[in-house]
């Protein structure tokens, strides 16, 4: 559930980022995007850690469960 959740949020930043910069943005392909094309899209970012500790504790609640929702993303065609 967290990860669909988490997807569907990344999914959601990069089509309107996509359509915001006049990509179209399809998502997963907005965020493939190299070199100066990369630049028009800002990145999804995931805050982890504040300053009364972990933002999300029941979903990641240390540095190996952050890296493995890293991986996870990565599958997807993400770049982590």
């Amino acid at each position: 559930e967290f990860f669909a959740r988490l997807l569907a949020e990344v999914e959601e930043h990069f089509r309107a980022a996509g359509c915001a910069s006049g990509g179209g943005g399809e998502g997963a392909e907005a965020a493939r995007l190299v070199g100066e094309e990369a630049l028009d899209v800002p990145p999804f970012v995931l805050g982890l850690y504040g300053e009364e500790g972990w933002l999300s504790p029941t979903d990641i609640c240390s540095g190996a469960r952050a890296r493995t929702v890293a991986l996870k993303l990565e599958e997807q065609g993400y770049w982590c």
